[in-house]
């Protein structure tokens, strides 16, 4: 029976049997003993790890919308599916706002990273997107705008972002993307289209 000690704590018990009576020379004890206070590590590395993991994981659900806000005359819905199988973490963001002057806001965008630190940007990215939109910009200077934060933020992952703004009165869309996938447009008939939207910095 081996004490599994990590960072001067216990953190499990290892209990090596045998089929038979075994003496334990000096080099099995040696041998043994290595093998537990690796084995403790790994434990306190993968407990870290999973800590490490859940609070970020909830730090994302918290920041991505719940449910869609009621908009007049508007159907929507959102799902979020991770691309990287096991990925349920990052910088990944969606969002409608519904903005003064009665347009739709559509926002999505992803930082660079499947870690704490991406997800914390991505708030950060969203925050500052929310208040330049709602204060009436254009999608192209609310992503210019947006840009600078990172620099601001003293933060190395990147970011891409697509903003548009949909006007349900004549269906007009105003886009904007820095570095993000062109968005598609799906009709009734499913045909989907790219639209063209040239990225910019």
């Amino acid at each position: 029976m081996l004490p599994l000690v990590a960072s001067g704590r216990q953190v499990g018990s290892c209990l090596i049997t045998f089929a038979a009576e075994h003496a334990f020379s000096r080099e099995d004890r040696t041998l043994y003993s290595a093998f537990a206070d690796l084995l403790a590590q790994s434990l306190e590395r993968a407990r870290l790890y999973d800590t490490h993991h859940h609070r970020a994981g909830e730090l994302q659900r918290a920041m991505l919308p719940r449910t869609p806000p009621r908009l007049p005359g508007i159907a929507c819905a959102a799902r979020y599916l991770p691309s990287t199988e096991g990925m349920r973490i990052g910088g990944d963001r969606y969002d409608l706002l519904k903005l003064p002057d009665g347009r739709i806001g559509l926002v999505i965008g992803d930082v660079q990273g499947h870690n704490a630190e991406a997800t914390a940007v991505m708030c950060e990215l969203r925050s500052g997107l929310r208040a330049y939109a709602t204060d009436g910009h254009d999608p192209a200077a609310t992503l210019t705008r947006t840009s600078r934060l990172p620099a601001e933020l003293d933060t190395e992952p990147f970011a891409t972002r697509l903003y548009l703004t949909l006007d349900p009165a004549d269906g007009g869309l105003t886009a904007a993307r820095a570095g993000h996938p062109a968005p598609v447009r799906i009709a009734a008939d499913v045909t989907a289209v790219e639209l063209e939207l040239p990225p910019v910095p």
